[in-house]
């Protein structure tokens, strides 16, 4: 007996970064309805704004990636955005509720800068 595969599932082409019509309305939806949002949490935006990009980068190399004949790409921008934005503001809230320092005010770069080296000798 010989079992029949499946046929494989097509894949759709995924969102063209490349492309300014496909990455600008990808901005203009975070811009206008994400960005004071990210900004309350204390991140900056625009960080936020390239963790979107590189998720659907990895979307698009994953199982699913957008498909036009399946949702708009409004639609799959929106799903990405909430998704993205709602797990940068948990992740720097559990940061937060741990101690340490994220966001715009409180860098880490910025507070290593005002503090002497850990390793320095308390003898000098």
């Amino acid at each position: 007996m010989v079992e029949e595969q499946a046929p494989a599932a097509v894949r759709g082409p995924g969102v063209d970064l490349a492309d300014d019509a496909q990455r600008g309305l990808i901005e203009r939806i975070f811009w206008a309805r994400y960005s004071k949002r990210v900004e309350a949490a204390g991140l900056d935006p625009n960080d936020v704004l390239q963790r979107v990009f590189l998720s659907i980068l990895v979307r698009n190399a994953g199982r699913r990636p957008f498909d036009p004949a399946l949702s708009t790409l409004s639609n799959y921008a929106w799903m990405v955005l909430d998704s993205v934005t709602k797990n940068e503001a948990d992740k720097a809230r559990r940061a937060r509720a741990r101690g340490w320092n994220v966001g715009l005010t409180e860098d880490v770069a910025r507070r290593a800068e005002s503090h002497s080296h850990p390793l320095q000798s308390v003898e000098s």
